[in-house]
């Protein structure tokens, strides 16, 4: 079945727009299931186990400096993102 032009298949219907969980194809003629970078992978990222590394790694270098370690506060940087990450996914 071919849509006319504007509308996507799905499921012999055509749609001006797709349904939640999916998107147009690159030639905007059918629907297809939505897909994220994650959904065909397991990426496993452990948030938490990589914060409390990143913590005690800067209660060591603080406390074996003698409080004079810029490696805590390049630490404490980097967790923003860390956690930005962890609330996206």
């Amino acid at each position: 079945m071919i849509c006319s032009p504007g509308l996507a298949l799905l499921n012999n219907t055509c749609n001006a727009e797709c349904p939640e969980g999916y998107i147009k194809s690159a030639d905007g003629t059918t629907c297809e299931l939505r897909t994220y970078p994650l959904d065909n992978n397991i990426i496993y990222f452990p948030f938490l186990e990589a914060a409390a590394f990143f913590i005690m790694v800067t209660l060591a270098s603080y406390w074996l400096t003698g409080n004079k370690s810029l490696v805590s506060s390049s630490i404490i940087a980097f967790l923003g993102p860390v956690e930005m990450a962890a609330n996206a996914y």
